[in-house]
């Protein structure tokens, strides 16, 4: 079996390219042969990355001799309109044409159904619904986004499986603790961390004033905790550089909110964390908190629960999903709940180690190597 990804990938820094990043090497794994097309601005240099896309008409021919000389069994597109843009209809082009041509499968996972059909309303429900027909097979991550495409968009059932998005494996785990501690002056602090993209759905201005009632209801735990929020504004490219100013925009409005509250060193601002340096933060985390406002599913739950790390989330989409009957949801913009859920997991040693026994299952349920035997099941069905 052969497969060909359409993706963006590694070193773009992006959830989608770490997300395929992490099925190709699990593939490869398991000795089946695998090609990436990516974007022509891509500096991968991995074998059988092939770096063609962009705005570009005449990437249309080469993307398209391109798969004609890898001749894949499948091809796997993943989706984001983030990623893609306007060119999501060049994509479609291609593949449409070579489907036509040649004796070939195409799948896609859709990413953010849940977002963009919120966002876009109608036109989103019906942009899913027209382009869902080039497709063999989708893959989500959530039951919801099924039902928003099967119910809402009237996408054929027996075309949509849900396999999760998959905990999280570390790779590399040099210790960075004492780099970490000096840098942002965690020393003697348990750290309560948001770790991911500042953007205007992952609702970080709950978390601050969470901290905000959790500090003034117990003072006592102001010298022995840092909230600390790690991430820095998405780079955007293009006519999307608007949405980038919006997010640039939110960060200015949560930095303000921290300062009105009088906060303090009780809460900090990291900016980017490098790739080497995340197994060490979120190990060295006490509670990690993901107050997000609109959500699908996340890379950064799945890396937390590979921390095994408490995990206070929104009672929405796969964080709901994966963490229902484990633990710790609140519901969304509440932050006197997420307050007093870290209060209880500091002060509580049973429900502390609790939860994160029960994380020990969705672990061994979710790992790599499941997740990726669905997904080969999948590819095998097509046939």
């Amino acid at each position: 079996m052969k497969i060909c990804f359409i993706s963006s990938y590694p070193p773009d820094k992006e959830g989608v390219a770490i997300y395929t990043k992490r099925l190709v090497d699990k593939l490869k794994d398991k000795k089946i042969d695998v090609d990436v097309l990516t974007f022509k601005k891509n500096n991968s240099q991995e074998k059988n990355v092939n770096k063609i896309l962009s705005s570009n008409p005449f990437s249309i021919v080469r993307a398209h001799s391109a798969l004609k000389e890898i001749n894949p069994d499948v091809i796997h597109l993943q989706y984001a309109t983030s990623i893609y843009k306007l060119y999501t209809f060049v994509i479609w082009f291609i593949l449409r044409i070579f489907k036509a041509r040649n004796k070939v499968k195409i799948a896609v996972t859709f990413h953010e159904v849940k977002r963009e059909t919120d966002s876009l309303k109608f036109i989103g429900l019906m942009y899913y619904r027209l382009f869902s027909r080039l497709f063999d097979l989708i893959v989500v991550h959530t039951d919801e986004a099924k039902k928003i495409l099967v119910i809402k968009c009237g996408v054929s059932e027996s075309k949509v499986k849900v396999i999760p998005h998959g905990t999280f494996e570390f790779k590399e785990k040099i210790d960075f603790s004492k780099y970490l501690t000096k840098k942002f002056k965690l020393a003697n602090k348990e750290i309560i961390l948001y770790f991911g993209y500042i953007h205007v759905d992952k609702g970080v201005q709950y978390l601050i004033k969470a901290a905000k009632i959790l500090l003034e209801e117990s003072p006592g735990l102001r010298d022995k905790i840092k909230v600390l929020i790690a991430g820095s504004v998405r780079p955007r490219n293009g006519f999307f550089k608007i949405f980038e100013k919006k997010d640039r925009d939110y960060l200015e409005s949560l930095i303000a909110l921290k300062e009105e509250l009088k906060l303090g060193d009780s809460v900090s601002f990291t900016g980017y964390i490098e790739e080497k340096q995340k197994y060490s933060l979120f190990n060295f985390s006490k509670i990690i908190v993901m107050p997000y406002t609109n959500v699908e599913q996340s890379g950064v739950l799945n890396w937390a629960l590979a921390a095994n790390r408490p995990i206070v989330a929104s009672n929405l989409g796969g964080l709901k999903e994966t963490l229902q009957g484990s633990g710790v949801l609140v519901p969304p913009k509440n932050p006197r709940k997420i307050a007093q859920e870290i209060k209880r997991l500091l002060q509580n040693k049973k429900y502390y180690s609790r939860i994160v026994q029960n994380y020990k299952k969705i672990n061994s349920s979710q790992s790599p190597n499941n997740v990726i035997k669905m997904l080969i099941q999948e590819y095998r069905n097509l046939k």
